[in-house]
């Protein structure tokens, strides 16, 4: 599978609903891009989260950032529904690890949305959650791809003759390059620059993965870097040559 980039939310404009969550916890925590602000359910079961868009929206992937499913044992469903009632399976997964999760599933234009998270024991929580009609690429990146790129922010303080008398370390970094040799201008037209110029150069997070069916784990929630600058090449009215997304991990 080509790489695939969800930034669209349609849960930010929707009305939000759950069952019940623990105190000191709410449901609009996963709406604020801050993975670090959760919704945690107050007991295990049958629990969700779900969304009135107001409106049948076109929807084809969600992506969930900062969870503890894998160390609950919960499954995940997702379900859409045209009058909030009956409500039809459009994707599940069982993580197999807490890493952040893009489901990719054939596309429907309904209202109502739920994330249905279901556990036997524990308290499931959930950081973000992103809903919408995710951006697949044309190309896969050039390669050698990295998985990601770590550095080290840490202080550390040696004696005067050099033994280290101790360290700490306060951060680890990971960074994402990703370049693409050959997009459509199409593509460039509907999907890339609109990202750029409505979210990407807000600084504003999102979900992307390289490729869901060889490199599952390898599924991140990024913004782009700062320092980025944004400057895609072409030399013929139909293609672009060549454009770089360079990322941090939130």
């Amino acid at each position: 599978m080509n790489p695939i980039l969800l930034y669209n939310n349609l849960l930010l404009t929707a009305t939000i609903s759950s069952s019940a969550i623990a105190a000191g916890y709410s449901n609009q925590n996963v709406l604020d891009m801050r993975p670090y602000t959760l919704a945690k359910f107050n007991a295990a079961g049958k629990n969700y989260i779900s969304g009135n868009l107001g409106s049948a929206q076109a929807v084809n992937c969600i992506g969930i950032a900062n969870h503890n499913f894998y160390t609950v044992s919960a499954t995940v469903n997702i379900y859409y529904s045209a009058n909030g009632s009956d409500w039809t399976l459009a994707s599940t997964v069982t993580p197999a690890s807490s890493k952040t999760i893009i489901l990719s599933f054939t596309q429907q234009t309904k209202q109502y949305w739920k994330v249905e998270v279901v556990n036997s024991s524990g308290q499931p929580y959930c950081g973000v959650i992103y809903l919408g009609t995710a951006i697949l690429f044309d190309w896969p990146p050039m390669g050698p791809i990295s998985p990601s790129r770590e550095s080290i922010i840490a202080e550390d303080v040696d004696s005067e003759s050099g033994n280290l008398l101790g360290i700490e370390v306060k951060f680890i970094p990971k960074e994402i390059t990703r370049t693409w040799n050959y997009q459509t201008k199409t593509f460039y037209d509907t999907y890339l620059k609109p990202f750029w110029d409505n979210h990407g150069s807000l600084l504003k997070p999102f979900f992307y993965a390289d490729d869901l069916t060889n490199r599952a784990d390898q599924v991140y929630y990024l913004r782009l870097k700062k320092e980025m600058v944004f400057d895609p090449q072409y030399s013929d009215a139909n293609n672009y040559d060549s454009f770089t997304l360079d990322m941090k991990l939130v």
